[in-house]
């Protein structure tokens, strides 16, 4: 056998070697397709940049996915397909703020939106030529029952529960290119859905279309969804003034110069109208807040009565060159910033370094001093309202995620709010913060958390949700008749004086 014979050998034997192995990532194959580069750079960054990147898939499982991709990806020509191969792996890490970031490239597709409740699936919004079938239970989606077809596509949501999962497949259902990788596709390209409505059966098959004018039912009345961050009302006939948040970010801003102006504004509106009227409740809706700047919680409590010490978050991160990139700073600059955060010395180190934030205890800090580490002097020259000394009562959801569900965890373990609603689609100790980048090929643009945030009271976890206080079932007959079952319920609880105290720390 002639030398250039044997070398051709031990090259396909590598090679080989290289797709069955299952504990050690090679990813020096001389030859990479610009997928299999892609993935490898995802996932490179994902060990380098995480605190805790096999907290939900073990190193040597977290292996055995990444080799098994890069086999898959050896034939992959379609960047749609492989956009939804990294969805696959990022749900499998347990972390929502962790995979690939909404990327439009998919200019097409199915014009309905479902929900879940406890008795199934159902159509929320469809288009409009479908109108009369909005409140149908779905019975089974291109031949598969409906359940056992949502199941199997929820591998293609990131998240850290199941509540999150069913809030956001519908999204995933709606473009084709996910259907075709889990072989959940109809030869036809078209949707089938099975529905019944009323003693009825009927056959619906949506094509895929560029636009849609969708038709739903909302709530009725002071709950009704408002595509605003927030917007608050005073009821006194009610003795409750509600405000609705729906996102932790700012309303453009009249004074540019200073951050969160308007939000200022708002409260100390807020506030006076509440003293004003002697108003007792204050109800705020988080139901549809996925999240945002977490300081906007902690500016809306420094307008409340708080006890002298609150407990607080603790925080494990991770250094990287990543997060030197994002935060455009060098590594003495970074490690001054966390020596003055932890009020301790850091050893040094080299990157990749997770530096753990881990007390004896509970973690406690002045009220005081909680408030100025968060918001600092923001809002020091706006003269501010007496603070609010009634009750706080906070709705959650299957929407309720990321910095809305710290706000509602700080509030629930401190015992400062009671939680009305349903669990919500996050942790309340989970990883976040995240640090952006885009692969180098493609182009998709992803996120790395780089902090993990474990709850005041973190004798509660390990916990896949926020639990509310008072936890209310939703029936979709309720809900397709524009009746809010959570608002009616807080309002009764009120009124009859049956609210819980919060459980105190």
């Amino acid at each position: 056998m002639n030398i250039k014979l044997c070398c051709l050998l031990m090259i396909g034997l590598l090679f080989i070697g290289f797709l069955n192995a299952i504990t050690e990532v090679v990813a020096d194959v001389p030859v990479l397709n610009i997928f299999q580069e892609d993935f490898d750079y995802f996932q490179k960054t994902l060990r380098e940049s995480h605190p805790d990147i096999y907290n939900n898939l073990p190193e040597p499982e977290f292996n055995q996915q990444v080799n098994l991709i890069l086999k898959e990806l050896a034939t992959e020509t379609d960047t749609l397909h492989f956009l939804a191969k990294l969805k696959q792996f990022s749900h499998c890490l347990g972390d929502a703020h962790s995979g690939p970031f909404y990327y439009k490239e998919e200019t097409l597709f199915y014009p309905i939106i479902v929900c879940w409740f406890e008795e199934g699936w159902y159509i929320s919004y469809i288009s409009k030529e479908f109108a009369e079938y909005v409140g149908s239970k779905i019975v089974s989606i291109n031949g598969k029952e409906a359940d056992e077809f949502m199941s199997i596509l929820m591998t293609l949501c990131k998240g850290e529960n199941i509540y999150w999962f069913r809030e956001t497949v519908s999204d995933v259902l709606r473009y084709s290119s996910n259907l075709k990788l889990l072989d959940l596709a109809a030869e036809d390209k078209a949707l089938h859905l099975v529905v019944e409505k009323g003693e009825e059966k009927k056959e619906l098959i949506l094509k895929e279309v560029e636009r849609c004018n969708y038709i739903n039912v909302p709530f009725k009345g002071i709950t009704q969804y408002q595509n605003v961050p927030y917007w608050g009302k005073a009821l006194p006939s009610n003795d409750i003034y509600y405000l609705q948040f729906n996102e932790f970010r700012d309303t453009t801003s009249d004074n540019p110069e200073e951050e969160f102006y308007n939000w200022n504004s708002f409260l100390i509106q807020s506030f006076n109208c509440i003293d004003s009227l002697k108003i007792n409740n204050l109800v705020i809706d988080l139901r549809n807040n996925s999240g945002g700047n977490s300081k906007m919680g902690d500016i809306l409590l420094s307008f409340c009565k708080l006890p002298d010490s609150l407990a607080t978050f603790t925080c494990d991160v991770c250094i990287s060159e990543l997060m030197l990139k994002n935060y455009n700073k060098d590594l003495e600059e970074v490690k001054k910033m966390l020596e003055e955060d932890l009020n301790r010395e850091i050893e040094d180190f080299t990157m990749p370094y997770v530096i753990k934030q881990v007390d004896e205890g509970i973690r406690w800090i002045t009220t005081e001093g909680y408030i100025n580490q968060q918001i600092g002097t923001l809002g020091q020259n706006l003269i501010m309202p007496p603070l609010f000394e009634g009750r706080i009562i906070l709705l959650t959801g299957y929407g309720t995620f990321s910095s809305a569900v710290m706000f509602a965890t700080i509030c629930q373990d401190n015992g400062l709010a009671t939680l009305y609603g349903t669990p919500t689609g996050g942790k309340p100790s989970c990883f976040g913060d995240i640090l952006s980048f885009a692969l180098p090929n493609t182009g998709i643009p992803c996120g790395v958390s780089h902090k993990y945030f474990r709850r005041p009271d973190y004798t509660r976890d390990p916990s896949d949700s926020l639990y509310p206080d008072v936890w209310i079932k939703i029936t979709p007959e309720d809900y397709f008749s524009g009746k809010d079952t959570v608002w009616e319920k807080v309002r009764e609880d009120i009124q009859n004086k049956a609210v819980p105290e919060p459980r105190e720390l």
